[in-house]
This record gives structure tokens, C-alpha cells and sequence, in this order.
């Protein structure tokens, strides 16, 4: 709290907005689900959104890549079907040139109001195997953004694709989206009288909460 307290002070002596970065992995089915929930995101709330297109984690994050990606993709297939978002696990992941193309293609619409958009349709095409246009962006261009993302994404402190940062603290993930929101409504930043959160978090019964968790089959 004293933190949060001391970053909204400093924001309200620079007349800043209240930014909120977002970090987009392309081969990420995390951030194929958070480019679909954004728009009515910025809507709800006073922010200025900043996007980075990103790789995936490193190695030392991930030392189980395949099984990671495959849980992933079963994850937010089973996410996508709450709110009614788009996303069917197709059972493998999208081949690197295929990545490279998307990413090529998201390239000129980082710093735009259509990145959200763009990364959506991308998305959709890459995760059904349709082929991306590349619109005249270069693969070794995309790459140096990617890089460059990817160390700033470092040195604020995380690795991984669908996160938010807002003012020091990181957001992963559709379902950890009603956390800033509820953030931001105590900043007065909301613009949306609705009550409801874009992504509401599942409710565990009270009755369950002393049971031990059971490990799936």
C-alpha cells in the first residue's frame, strides 16, 4: 500500500497518465486471450495503454519448453470458454517462420490505436495455420524491437507474454486482470459504472476451501 500510495503521488506531481504497459508474445496463447479483452479494457478505464511486442521467455524460465506450450494452449482453450473469448487449441504450436511472420506483420502497428485489433486477427490466423501477411515489415526489424522489448521487459522484472505493468506491479493473464481493474476503480480511474470485472475470477466454495486439492489423473 505505501508503494502504491508513493507511485500515484509521484504520477499526480508529473501530471502523468496512468500507463499501462502491455507485453504481447505472438506465439503466446495467454496473449492471444488479453489482446481480445484489452479493448473494452481501455475502455472501462482512464490509461494510456503501451504495447511491446516480445519472445518467449528464455531457456532458464522455461527449461520444460514443450510441456510448458502444451499446458498453455489446453489452459486457454479452457479460459476462452467462460467469457466466450476465441481460442481452440490446434494441438501443436505455430511453426517459427509462421511466429516470424506474425511478428513482422504486428511490427508497424505497435505504436497505433489498431495494434490490439491487428493482434487479434494476427492471432486468429496464426493459430489456425492461415497464413499472416507480412505487410512490408522486415523479419530483422521485428527482431531488433523483440530484443529490445524483451530487455526492458527484463529489467522491470518478468519474462513471460500477456503481462500488464502498472506502476511497479505486474498483471499475467486474463484472469489476474480484475486485480488492476480493482486497482484502478480505488484510483478513481474508472470510467465504467459497471461493478462486474471483464474477466471474473472463478468462485471456490466455501465448503471446499479446507479440502485438499486433488492431482488430475
Amino acid at each position: 500500500d505505501a508503494r502504491r500510495g508513493k507511485a500515484e503521488r509521484q504520477r499526480q506531481v508529473a501530471g502523468a497518465p496512468h500507463l499501462v504497459e502491455y507485453y504481447h508474445e505472438v506465439g503466446d496463447p495467454y496473449s492471444h486471450l488479453m489482446a481480445q479483452v484489452l479493448p473494452e479494457f481501455c475502455e472501462r478505464y482512464d490509461i494510456q495503454l503501451q504495447t511491446h511486442l516480445v519472445s518467449p521467455p528464455p531457456n532458464w524460465a522455461a527449461p520444460d519448453r514443450a510441456r510448458l506450450e502444451a499446458y498453455a494452449r489446453r489452459d486457454a482453450e479452457l479460459l476462452a470458454r467462460r467469457p466466450s473469448l476465441d481460442f481452440s487449441d490446434p494441438g501443436t504450436q505455430p511453426s517459427r517462420d509462421a511466429i516470424a511472420s506474425a511478428n513482422a506483420a504486428l511490427l508497424g502497428a505497435v505504436d497505433s490505436e489498431t495494434f490490439l485489433r491487428r493482434a487479434y486477427k494476427i492471432g486468429q490466423n496464426l493459430w489456425r495455420g492461415e497464413q499472416v501477411e507480412r505487410e512490408g515489415a522486415d523479419h530483422v526489424a521485428a527482431e531488433d524491437v523483440l530484443k529490445a522489448s524483451a530487455e526492458k521487459r527484463d529489467t522491470q522484472g518478468h519474462y513471460l507474454g500477456g503481462t500488464l505493468f502498472y506502476a511497479g506491479e505486474w498483471y499475467w493473464g486474463v484472469d489476474r486482470l480484475h486485480f488492476l481493474e480493482q486497482r484502478l476503480k480505488d484510483l478513481g480511474a474508472a470510467t465504467d459504472v459497471s461493478d462486474a470485472p471483464i474477466f471474473a475470477p472463478p468462485t471456490i466454495p466455501s465448503s471446499s476451501a479446507s479440502k485438499p486439492l486433488e492431482t488430475p489423473p
